[in-house]
């Protein structure tokens, strides 16, 4: 039987939600974004928000391991009931001497295009941000 989670790799127009929080998750979404060509001929940005409280060190790894494949990491300040833990990603990953990254605190700092396709992950928070209102 096929089950349906939803935001696991769940596919809207050219937004990918998953609720991916954690190292492996993260590795299991990258990977499978890429041998499921998901993205198709687009260029991907990345837009990820995490808590204070997950294995940022670990998580910065994975996002370093797969970041040739992302036009742009954004990481986004998750807005919900304990910290946010982006603006440290952001630091691990800046030491790391990543180019392609950048940090914001509001949504409306991310203009959509339909030329690109956008993986946004991190927590059930920062989709709540994204579904709800669809990048608008």
């Amino acid at each position: 039987a096929l089950i349906k989670l939803p935001f696991r790799m769940q596919l809207i127009g050219n937004l990918l939600l998953d609720v991916a929080h954690n190292d492996s998750s993260m590795e299991a979404l990258f990977r499978n974004f890429l041998k499921f060509k998901l993205g198709s001929k687009r260029k991907t940005i990345l837009i990820i928000g995490v808590l204070i409280d997950k294995e940022i060190e670990r998580i910065a790894r994975v996002i370093i391991k797969f970041n040739r494949f992302f036009k742009e990491i954004i990481l986004f300040e998750v807005k919900g009931p304990r910290p946010s833990g982006s603006k440290i990603l952001f630091e691990l990953l800046r030491k790391r001497k990543l180019k392609n990254i950048r940090y914001i605190s509001e949504k409306k700092e991310i203009h959509s295009d339909s030329n690109y396709t956008y993986i946004i992950t991190g927590s059930f928070y920062i989709i709540k941000e994204f579904y709800s209102e669809n990048f608008n």
